[in-house]
């Protein structure tokens, strides 16, 4: 567990960096001129736990205060929303875990963002269920699943 969250603040710290790095346009204009904020689509105590030691560090880095903004409801969509929709200029992010990325897009219909890994996902799924005959590449790639039956009777 404490390996999977470790590899999802390194995949925020990775994507920080490159968004606020020094080649990006932003960086260009003396970036940031104001404060950046972190939407957090949760209720503070979850998402932000993970988030917390690297958004802290950010204004000795940045010069600028990094507040976070608790945008929760409809299990992250409305904070997703709320980022998709700003201006992208850098000075809005979005802290979330993989949730508001790729399950809901899969589970609502009436979103207010686009997610693009939620549409590829539907065409690969749905190629699938066309060509059930075609080989499977999450078994040609190495990967296995094996079922595991709950010994606890729950």
């Amino acid at each position: 567990m404490t390996a999977i969250l470790f590899l999802r603040a390194s995949i925020l710290v990775a994507g920080l960096i490159l968004a606020l790095g020094e080649g990006s346009p932003a960086a260009e204009k003396k970036f940031p001129a104001k404060p950046v904020q972190v939407i957090i689509p949760f209720q503070p105590g979850s998402t932000d736990v993970l988030l917390r030691p690297f958004v802290e560090k950010m204004p000795e880095f940045l010069g600028q205060p990094v507040p976070y903004i608790y945008k929760p409801g409809a299990a992250g969509s409305l904070g997703a929303g709320f980022v998709a929709a700003s201006k992208p200029d850098g000075y809005t992010l979005l802290g979330t875990s993989n949730s508001s990325i790729v399950t809901v897009p899969l589970t609502q219909k009436d979103l207010t963002y686009n997610s693009k890994l939620e549409s590829d996902l539907r065409s690969f799924l749905a190629r699938r269920e066309e060509n059930p005959g075609e080989p499977d590449p999450l078994k040609s790639a190495g990967t296995r699943g094996q079922h595991s039956p709950c010994r606890d009777g729950g």
